[in-house]
């Protein structure tokens, strides 16, 4: 059974992600809101994903793979991070992850907020173990043969050879896109956001922009952004209604011809 874990002799914790030569304002954005002290090694690669790739391709999914098992092997005994790099940071992050892994070998994201018992290794914490390094080769020699998307696999070891690990999940505030959630409620207070359910860069960035206003902005900002975003007719109507619904509140405020 893993020990609890403390960051080894007060070093930073180190925070391995990379990213495509395509992703390069993901990758401005994950670095400009990192919250932590973390040793922050980043590769730029140029991997054949193809356009909207679904969860990045085979491409991704190999050398991510073989990304994580060169990082496993080169930390003995520490604890590090994971990341993709279509993640945004509100909050430090440190003490949930500490907290998290304390006695467990891996953690890793809920895959989405109402979907517990489901995974997401877009951000996870991992103790350089062999456990953790027999799990991810297994998953290598996985997708090598069965050209299987990572996270499946990931699932089906946790599955299949129960005991050999120990896994945990992280709190909600490491928190996970979800479209099919009409609130997304989870998103105020949360640490992290990993923009899933988006599969370009562009896609990825509005989904972003729309947490980030939902954590910091106020409700109006958030609603005006999103109004921006409709076509312009729809807007119009919107905006109608908008104004309507003010001057029934507050009479004198909005009327015809102040907008």
């Amino acid at each position: 059974m893993p020990v609890e874990c403390k960051a080894k002799n007060g070093r930073p914790i180190k925070l391995y992600t990379f990213y495509n030569r395509d992703f390069t304002r993901l990758k401005e954005r994950f670095l400009g809101t990192i919250k932590d002290d973390y040793e922050v090694i980043c590769r730029q690669e140029d991997l054949d994903i193809g356009h909207g790739a679904w969860c990045g391709g085979e491409a991704v999914w190999l050398f991510k793979t073989q990304f994580v098992i060169d990082a496993i092997k080169g930390n003995p005994e520490d604890v590090i991070l994971v990341s993709d790099i279509d993640i945004q940071f509100f909050k430090p992050t440190q003490e949930i992850v500490l907290k998290a892994i304390a006695m467990q070998d891996i953690v890793f994201q809920r895959n989405a907020p109402v979907d517990v018992g489901k995974i997401n290794i877009g951000f996870m914490a991992i103790r350089c173990n062999d456990r953790c390094l027999a799990m991810f080769e297994w998953v290598l020699a996985k997708i090598i043969e069965t050209k299987q998307h990572d996270q499946r696999l990931v699932a089906a070891y946790l599955r299949d050879f129960p005991g050999r690990i120990h896994p945990g999940l992280f709190p909600h505030s490491i928190f996970n896109y979800n479209p099919r959630r009409a609130d997304h409620g989870l998103a105020r207070g949360i640490a992290l956001h990993h923009a899933i359910w988006a599969r370009t860069e562009e896609d990825k960035l509005k989904q972003m922009e729309e947490i980030r206003l939902r954590v910091k902005g106020s409700m109006f900002s958030f609603y005006v952004w999103k109004i921006k975003k409709m076509p312009s007719s729809g807007a119009r109507a919107l905006m109608d209604i908008i104004k309507s619904a003010i001057r029934k509140v507050l009479p004198g405020i909005a009327k015809p011809g102040h907008a």
